[in-house]
């Protein structure tokens, strides 16, 4: 997929460009019209959890090819990382996190679970 012409307001912060770009990049297009207490916000965001998780929560909720969403929508849904990580109990250790549930991760099962039954099949004729 080609990444679509990037839509970056001038005056966007400079710290925030890095994170516009990668967006881009991902093929999810912005409408950048925040303020600068907005700004703010969205910097202590990418602080807080990195521009890698604003990027794949993003991409998980874009449509490809569909069109630009406004910034304000996407502080919300980029807001609501603080409030879930509020709400988290603290990660043990000595386990492994799970991936999130995707469409690829089912696939991945079930292609794994119908190559199985088919070796345990051969094994029993």
């Amino acid at each position: 997929m080609q990444p679509r012409e990037l839509l970056i307001a001038p005056v966007l912060p400079e710290a925030l460009r890095p994170l516009a770009e990668e967006l881009n990049r991902s093929g999810v297009t912005i409408n950048w019209n925040l303020g600068a207490g907005e700004q703010q916000q969205l910097q202590g965001l990418v602080r807080r959890h990195g521009r890698g998780i604003l990027v794949d929560r993003a991409s998980e909720r874009t449509r490809p090819g569909g069109p630009p969403k406004p910034a304000r929508y996407w502080l919300k849904v980029w807001g609501d990382l603080d409030r879930a990580s509020a709400h988290t109990v603290p990660r043990i250790t000595n386990v492994l996190p799970m991936r999130p549930a995707t469409a690829r991760n089912h696939t991945d099962t079930l292609t794994a679970g119908l190559a199985l039954l088919e070796e345990q099949q051969g094994i029993a004729q």
